[in-house]
Parts: structure tokens; C-alpha cells; sequence
């Protein structure tokens, strides 16, 4: 009998052993990469495009407008027939844009892959673009766009972006109307064909050896082109020395502040002790911010700290929505959490805290194949492998308060930072 007075055993040890992905080559040069974990029949089958993000677009809104496209018809199939013979399969597509490597997945039971994937072959190698179509789909995006600029939140955080990167920056652009409008049916075909023929797949779920023959068996009758035609601008972040914007909105009943600065790549040997720094500024519920400007002062609902990590740059953003009247005063509470944070060591209770919030987050991403798949997806896509993962836990169980406090004054002085004030 269980002896509840006894308390359950436990271990420090944060080493976690990741399911082995096989790496496959389709006949016609296509990668793919599976994870076969899980005991229910289903499978997520995740086309990435390389180049097809809006790092690589010479036409802004290109690569949205062309992925959004992709259900919209194909040279066999009406956008009606593609969306019945999913649904018929109770199978779902996800679109997912990118400014880096947007996808598209399909999640559906292993047995129906057969049947299903000629439709996807054909969505991703013969879309034909409609015009009716792609006036449709470029009216809701302007639908879509009016309805975030009415959003102090959603208009912060693309103008402290711009603040960052600049307007000639692949990361730093904002689409417009007129861009919507100006992306016509032959910009999105070029961009099909110079940024979408190369491809990799990720297979997860129960994938089976037939699974793989199939998928092999469908994708290897369309060409796929290796590497690609267009490998993009190589975008430098501008230098210019402006570090704020107010924007008053009179309508708006809020106040949205985004405020933070471009800090170290996913690669770099600093990445993951300002992680766990950033974390411990505004990255979980008990954080300095939320403690101090949503429980203390009661200014706002919730606030947070993040670090972007994009493919080329990534930066770190403090960001939160307050009354008018708050504004000013949560900028200070943030730029003062900043500077304790480089002067006064982190006591010891509280790193313990979130080194336990940051691992029992960490595995809780790892209860199912498709989470298994997203992150081996993180660290492909950075050309990182497994190790990081291992380094990831080992720097959290072993970083110091002196080694957070370095990290603080090396990236997180409140003298670094840009702020964005909408609202």
C-alpha cells in the first residue's frame, strides 16, 4: 500500500534523452525528417520553406499573400474541392507564416496519408493563384489589418520592430494597404517559383515505414529544386540613434508599451544566461515586473519579458497594456527593475524558483510527438543540434547570481534601451 506520509522520491538531475529523429532523403532530393513517437494513429506532416519567408521577398507581402494562396486552387483541384476532401478525412491544414521559414501542416490518421497527400503535392508544387481568389483573400488581409490598427497592442509591437530594424529591414517592415493591394498574381508566382520549389518535411506522430513509402512515393513525382534561386538580401538592423516613440490615440482607452533593445543570436555562447536572466526580470507570473507593476502598484493585468529569437537577429522586449495615466509612471517601475537587476545580486531563494519554473516549463513541452517535433524544428532551423538542448538545462542548473548580474549589465542597462508608447 502506498505510504502517503512519505514524501515522493526526488532528483536534481535535469538531463532529458530526446527521441531520435531519422533524417531521409526522397527520391527527388527532398529531406525528410521523422519522429515516430505515440501510440494514437495520427500524423502531422509539416512542409517548411527555407526562403519562403519575408526575409526574402522583394515585394513586401509577398510571402504571406503566396502561402495564403496555396489552398486557394491548384491546376487539378477548386479551392472547394481541396477544403472537402480534407474535411471528408477529418484532416486539418495549418498555415503558419514566417519571417523566416513559414510552413504549412497537415494533421490527419495515418491511414488516410494515401489519399491526402496528392492534394497537398499539388497545393505546394501547381498552385494556380485564381484572381477571384486572390481578391478575396487580399480583401479579408485588409479587413484584417484595419481591425490591428485599431489595436494599441498589435500597433506597438510592429512599430517597435521598425524602431529596432528599420524600414529597409526584411524583420523591421510594415505591411500596408497599398502593399496588399500592389501584390498582384505574377509577383506571387514568381515568388513560388524563386522561393517555395525548395522544401524540407517533418513527419511526427505514428509514422510508420509505409508512412515514409507513401509520402516518398507521392512528393518524388513533382521536382524539387535543392537550395533555391533567391537566398535573399543579407539586412543590416539601421543605426539610427532614435530610442523612442509616443504615439497619443485619443480613441484609445489603453496605453501599450514595448520597450527593450536587439541583443545576442540562439547561437551565441551568451543566449541562454540572458534567457534565464530575462526570465527572471518578466518571464513567469512570480517575475520582478509582474511582483512589482501588477501586484505592488497595480498598474496593469500582466506584463512580460522576452527574447525574440529570430533566424538572422533576435532582440529582447519588455512589453505591457496600462491606463493612460500609468504610462510614465511604468516606464520608471521597468527601467528601475532593470538597473537592480545589474546592481544587486539575485538572492538565492528566488533563483532557485525559476530554475524550477524553467525546467518543469521545459518538459512540460515535451508531452507529445507534435511538441517532440517542434523542438527539434527550434534547433534545425538555427543549425543547432541536440546539444543545445543539454546546454540549455546544464546553464540552468548551474548559473550564479554573479553570472545573472554580468548578464544584466552586459544587455539589460536601461541606458540600452528603445521604447514605443502607443495609446
Amino acid at each position: 500500500m502506498l505510504n502517503r506520509t512519505v514524501a515522493p522520491s526526488h532528483s536534481s538531475s535535469y538531463q532529458i534523452e530526446f527521441p531520435k529523429v531519422t533524417q531521409h532523403t526522397l527520391d527527388n532530393g527532398i529531406p525528410l525528417y521523422v519522429l515516430n513517437e505515440g501510440t494514437q494513429p495520427v500524423v502531422k506532416l509539416e512542409v517548411m520553406f527555407p526562403t519562403g519567408g519575408t526575409y526574402y521577398e522583394k515585394k513586401t507581402a509577398t510571402s504571406l499573400l503566396t502561402l495564403k494562396m496555396l489552398r486557394e486552387g491548384t491546376a487539378s483541384f477548386s479551392s472547394n474541392h481541396l477544403s472537402n476532401h480534407f474535411a471528408q478525412y477529418g484532416a486539418f491544414l495549418e498555415l503558419n507564416p514566417s519571417f523566416d521559414v513559414p510552413s504549412i501542416s497537415l494533421y490527419c490518421l495515418s491511414k488516410h496519408l494515401d489519399v491526402l497527400l496528392p492534394c497537398l503535392v499539388e497545393m505546394i508544387f501547381s498552385p494556380v493563384f485564381p484572381e477571384n481568389e486572390l481578391k478575396r483573400i487580399r480583401q479579408i488581409e485588409i479587413q484584417q489589418l484595419r481591425l490591428q490598427n485599431e489595436r494599441t497592442n498589435i500597433e506597438a509591437s510592429k512599430k517597435f520592430r521598425n524602431l529596432l530594424f528599420g524600414n529597409d529591414h526584411a524583420y523591421g517592415k510594415i505591411i500596408t494597404e497599398g502593399d496588399l493591394i500592389n501584390c498582384q498574381q505574377d509577383d506571387l508566382k514568381l515568388f513560388h517559383q524563386d522561393n517555395l520549389a525548395n522544401i524540407e518535411l517533418i513527419a511526427s506522430g505514428a509514422v510508420s515505414i509505409a508512412n515514409i513509402g507513401t509520402i516518398n512515393h507521392i512528393f518524388k513525382q513533382f521536382s524539387h529544386r535543392s537550395g533555391a534561386n533567391n537566398t535573399g538580401t543579407i539586412f543590416v538592423p539601421q543605426t539610427d540613434t532614435t530610442s523612442l516613440i509616443k504615439e497619443d490615440k485619443s480613441s484609445a482607452l489603453q496605453s501599450s508599451i514595448r520597450l527593450g533593445n536587439l541583443t545576442v543570436n540562439k547561437t551565441h555562447q551568451d543566449y541562454i544566461p540572458l534567457l534565464i536572466t530575462t526570465h527572471i526580470l518578466g518571464g513567469y507570473f512570480g517575475s520582478r515586473l509582474m511582483k512589482n507593476i501588477r501586484e505592488d502598484k497595480g498598474y496593469t493585468y500582466g506584463i512580460y519579458s522576452s527574447i525574440v529569437a529570430l533566424r538572422h537577429n533576435s532582440y529582447m522586449v519588455i512589453g505591457t497594456d496600462v491606463k493612460k495615466e500609468f504610462l510614465e509612471d511604468t516606464v520608471h517601475e521597468i527601467n528601475k527593475e532593470l538597473d537592480t537587476l545589474s546592481s544587486v545580486l539575485v538572492g538565492e531563494h528566488e533563483l532557485h524558483t525559476v530554475k524550477n519554473h524553467m525546467i518543469g516549463h521545459f518538459q512540460s513541452k515535451l508531452s507529445s510527438a507534435f511538441s517532440l517535433a517542434e523542438k527539434f524544428k527550434n534547433i534545425h532551423i538555427h543549425d543547432l543540434s541536440y546539444s543545445y538542448y543539454q546546454k540549455y538545462l546544464s546553464t540552468i542548473e548551474h548559473i550564479t547570481p554573479e553570472q545573472i548580474q554580468e548578464m544584466a549589465k552586459k544587455y539589460l542597462s536601461s541606458s540600452f534601451m528603445k521604447t514605443v508608447l502607443i495609446g
